[in-house]
């Protein structure tokens, strides 16, 4: 996965740069960071986007609402830190199986 920033730098004559940079991670560990900066923002967005589909960073999965609750139920830290009225609402949504979110 890998995710994109743009930062907006000035310089010390009072120009405004654009600093694009783009982070890949497997597996919640980086294994490729990259930048350039750029005189406009629309170009520096552009770059970004272009290195991010190198990537594959929009193929994003969709997935029930129920199987997110029934992971989060099934992480025993997670749910034993869960305050009680919370972990009522996740196991009484009547809609909690009709949703889809990206994942």
């Amino acid at each position: 996965m890998a995710a994109l920033s743009i930062e907006t730098r000035k310089l010390c004559h009072g120009n405004l740069h654009f600093k694009a940079i783009v982070i890949a991670k497997k597996n919640g560990a980086m294994i490729h960071r990259e930048g350039q900066t750029f005189k406009k923002k629309e170009s520096a967005r552009t770059w970004a986007k272009n290195k991010t589909q190198e990537f594959g960073v929009h193929k994003h999965k969709t997935c029930l609402r129920g199987d997110l609750f029934d992971k989060f139920i099934n992480v025993r830290f997670l749910w034993d830190n869960t305050g009680r009225t919370k972990q009522y609402m996740i196991h009484t949504n009547p809609h909690k199986y009709l949703t889809y979110l990206t994942c």
